[in-house]
């Protein structure tokens, strides 16, 4: 094992250690190399002399009070991940194995029904027609929507992601909407026999017809009811009903945040109002599909429009509140100071910088042929950087990461709250986007490419 090897294995074994930690110990080990191949010996040799790198891990591990068995442990998850893909492809199996049965037993009823192949067709005919409809019908919305989010990216972090989320959910659901009347009223008449049991009776008694007869023919035409109903149905539930449950649930969470924040002292009783709203238009859709599934047509139209009084009303309420509300590109002149930290590198090929936002380089004609300065401005208060290099092929590439703090959320919480009850609005995003900057001379600053 050479010393490239042996170091790249060393980096990957103390992966648990703090980034400057773990680059001390790899500048450590590489002079002890590099010494001892001054002397005289070969960089196998001089590796040889550190034992195995099993021992020399635990070793480092067991100084720094870590659990040299980690890995051991990250092993055996591993084997319960292997574990429980196995079990995910028996359910897979089983799923396919009932989904044959049930559509086995589809085909028989249809085949022991009188349904026609011309009906077979129709209805795969308006199927196809239906979804290319939808197609286009989604062209408006999407219009719409994307006008909406034009619109709500000019608000500043994190009120911008909300807004977004919820706008979307909207159009969403209304699109869903429309199409499930659409779908409804193509399909209306393959929901129902049109059969009138009473009259048949009278009609078989006055014409002597053999009963059992006439009852199997009724038995085969439910069967080709029931095998369509449950196809539309199986569509209504996967691709309207459950969509609709998953908003409402979405729209609950967030109302209790906004309860919480009303319990802070924030005045966000207009944005509770539109989410009431909302709930409760998107519960009456969910009814009205519940009662197409139970073979019952009923529209609750007072639910209806109290929802959508409530959201009328909430969102001018919305809009008054945010006249009143001064926004700025900035954030808030707290205790938190930005913390600046430089990374020298020395590179001799192309090399890609990758950063969470833009990256500024810089000439600076000081710094040697080969040799970069990575200059990154933070909040630490908010955020930590880690840097991290990985070289490939001829290319080394340079990864700046950030990971929230633990306590930065609520941080961020108390600042927005203090402000809103201000009426003020600031860029909390900068508090999350750290400034790169990258120095080079002109003939280093070639090598750089931003990734």
């Amino acid at each position: 094992m050479n010393k490239k090897k042996f170091l790249e294995e060393l980096e990957k074994r103390l992966i648990i250690l703090d980034e400057t930690e773990k680059q001390d110990i790899l500048n450590e080990y590489k002079d002890i190399i590099n010494e001892k191949v001054k002397h005289g010996k070969t960089e196998e040799e001089a590796i040889a002399d550190f034992g195995s790198i099993d021992e020399l891990v635990k070793e480092i591990l067991g100084a720094y009070k870590i659990n040299p068995d980690y890995l051991k442990n990250k092993q055996t998850n591993s084997e319960k991940a292997k574990e429980i893909i196995n079990n995910s492809e028996d359910l897979i199996k089983t799923g396919a194995k009932k989904l044959a049965d049930f559509t086995r037993n589809i085909i028989n009823d249809i085949k022991q029904s009188d349904i026609t192949v011309e009906t077979i067709f129709e209805i795969i005919i308006k199927a196809v027609l239906l979804l290319f409809g939808f197609v286009i019908l989604r062209i408006p919305f999407w219009i719409i929507e994307g006008l909406g989010l034009e619109i709500l990216d000019m608000i500043f972090y994190p009120f911008d992601k909300i807004l977004v989320f919820i706008w979307s959910v909207i159009i969403g659901v209304l699109y869903l909407t429309t199409c499930i009347i659409i779908a409804f009223l193509v399909f209306k008449r393959y929901f129902y026999s049109n059969s009138k049991p009473k009259d048949n009776i009278s009609e078989i008694k006055k014409e002597k017809i053999n009963i059992k007869d006439q009852v199997e023919k009724k038995q085969n035409k439910n069967n080709n009811n029931s095998t369509i109903m449950i196809i539309l149905k199986v569509i209504l539930v996967c691709f309207f009903l459950i969509p609709l449950f998953l908003s409402n649930f979405g729209l609950t969470i967030a109302l209790v945040v906004l309860g919480f924040l009303l319990y802070k002292g924030l005045n966000v009783i207009s944005l509770i109002i539109v989410l009431l709203g909302l709930i409760t238009i998107f519960g009456c859709i969910g009814s009205f599909i519940n009662n197409i599934l139970r073979n019952r047509i009923k529209f609750n139209f007072i639910s209806l429009i109290i929802g959508i009084a409530l959201f009328v009303t909430g969102c001018l309420l919305v809009v008054d509140s945010a006249i009143k509300i001064d926004y700025y590109n900035d954030i808030p002149h707290y205790s938190y100071v930005p913390k600046t930290i430089v990374y020298n590198e020395e590179i001799d090929e192309k090399t890609y910088i990758y950063g969470n936002d833009e990256i500024e380089i810089v000439i600076d004609n000081t710094l040697e042929d080969g040799k970069i300065d990575i200059e990154v401005t933070y909040y630490d208060d908010f955020i930590a950087i880690n840097k991290r290099n990985h070289t490939e092929k001829r290319n080394d590439d340079i990864y700046i990461t950030t990971r929230l703090r633990n306590n930065s959320i609520g941080k961020l919480l108390d600042i927005m709250v203090a402000k809103l009850k201000e009426n003020k609005i600031y860029n909390y995003g900068y508090f999350f986007k750290p400034e790169i900057r990258v120095f080079a001379n002109e003939k280093t600053i070639n090598l750089i490419k931003e990734g």
